[in-house]
């Protein structure tokens, strides 16, 4: 199937996961060497799953908003001027003392509706996210989910909730493309 996700984007996706959480469990390694209090969310103590209610820790996105990193975008996804969604997240809880950016309370995307546009599950209404929105407010997580399924079975001979229409889609992840 054309323009459908590829062994190489979900090993990609697989590689970066791990390398994230090892980067997190350095961090809190290297803060509890220096006396503060560190905890890496990573992917084996979140668990997998990621619905809208999928752990009780706090989102990798929640933490990023808060520190003025970027927004969520119409498509869930967190967001960013210089990257677009075309970006992995993870975090480290700490009581280190730490500078942080203003944060951002609501979405950047204005009028924009491609990632909407390019999503063939149709689990992006198009509205905009802000801070007090829970994210099935605009994002439908089931029709991904099931699309994704549906393509990644076609695509890739197993079942696997990978697509990334909307991460290409988006105009900051193209910019952020063409500079490469």
């Amino acid at each position: 199937m054309q323009n459908a996700p590829t062994h190489e984007y979900l090993e990609e996706l697989i590689s970066l996961n791990t390398r994230l959480d090892a980067l997190g469990m350095k961090c809190e390694e290297f803060l509890m060497d220096k006396g503060y209090d560190a905890y890496a969310q990573t992917k084996k103590r979140l668990g997998t799953d990621f619905g809208e209610f999928n752990s009780f820790e706090l989102p990798h996105k929640t933490i990023a908003t808060r520190a003025g990193l970027g927004w969520i975008g119409k498509s869930a996804l967190f967001t960013t001027k210089d990257y677009g969604s075309a970006l992995r997240l993870s975090s480290v809880l700490t009581d280190a003392p730490l500078d942080l950016g203003t944060p951002i309370q609501k979405s950047r995307c204005g009028k924009c509706m491609e990632c909407r546009d390019a999503c063939p599950g149709g689990a992006i209404s198009g509205k905009e996210w802000n801070y007090k929105l829970k994210r099935n407010d605009f994002y439908d997580d089931k029709k991904c989910e099931k699309y994704a399924l549906i393509i990644s079975e076609e695509n890739l001979g197993k079942a696997d909730t990978v697509c990334g229409k909307c991460i290409y889609a988006c105009p900051h992840t193209q910019k952020y493309f063409k500079k490469l």
